[in-house]
């Protein structure tokens, strides 16, 4: 896929667990883009730098759950060229709203299953986890990767990355942003380095 010639709406499409909150904030940190949300019955747009480092802090704080913190953005189009949308697990209608997708990913099956029992998300949400269920989970992986079925892309985007490469090679992140014509900013480094420190208890034995 060569660069953009203009700005367009760009969605970040993932499975759970694979750093699709993380990147979304990363784009939103270049400062083009803007993202609606709702409460009740209040319609609020989130646009400046000030507003997106205060929800990027208040999910992704270290050594604590972030699926509590949460915020998830309004998906229906708004009609504006710079409208950044999030879907975890989308179905196949959000697949057909037009925007550049983006696909974050794990590509390495025991990072995999190692990131979604840390951070208690995907096949562990809302479990008690036990060692027999891990035992369990672990012993479906490997019969899944076995018989070739482990894949946490999501099919038909225009984009992939693989999210632990991404967040440690800055060339990446810079054929990312030259690619949706965006500005790399301080910020999205920023938010880089806080998101690795996070992760520094899975660095031991994943290929964060």
């Amino acid at each position: 896929m060569g660069r953009m010639g203009q700005m367009k709406n760009t969605g970040v499409y993932y499975h759970g667990g694979c750093g699709g909150h993380f990147l979304y904030y990363f784009l939103l940190a270049s400062g083009v883009y803007s993202a609606y949300y709702t409460t009740g019955m209040s319609f609020r747009k989130i646009n400046t730098i000030q507003k997106i480092k205060i929800q990027f802090y208040l999910q992704f704080k270290k050594n604590k759950s972030w699926l509590n913190c949460e915020i998830w953005p309004d998906n229906c189009p708004h009609n504006y060229p710079d409208q950044l949308f999030l879907f975890c697990n989308p179905k196949k209608t959000e697949l057909k709203i037009d925007n550049v997708k983006i696909c974050p990913y794990i590509k390495e099956h025991k990072t995999w299953f190692r990131t979604v029992l840390c951070k208690k998300t995907n096949i562990f949400r809302d479990m008690k986890i036990t060692l027999s269920l891990v035992k369990s989970k672990y012993k479906e992986l490997i019969k899944m990767v076995e018989d070739g079925f482990f894949n946490t892309q999501i099919k038909d985007c225009d984009y992939y990355v693989e999210i632990t490469e991404f967040v440690n090679n800055l060339e990446q992140r810079q054929q990312l942003c030259d690619l949706l014509s965006i500005p790399h900013t301080p910020l999205m480094e920023e938010f880089v380095s806080h998101y690795n420190e996070c992760h520094t208890r899975l660095k031991k034995k994943t290929s964060w």
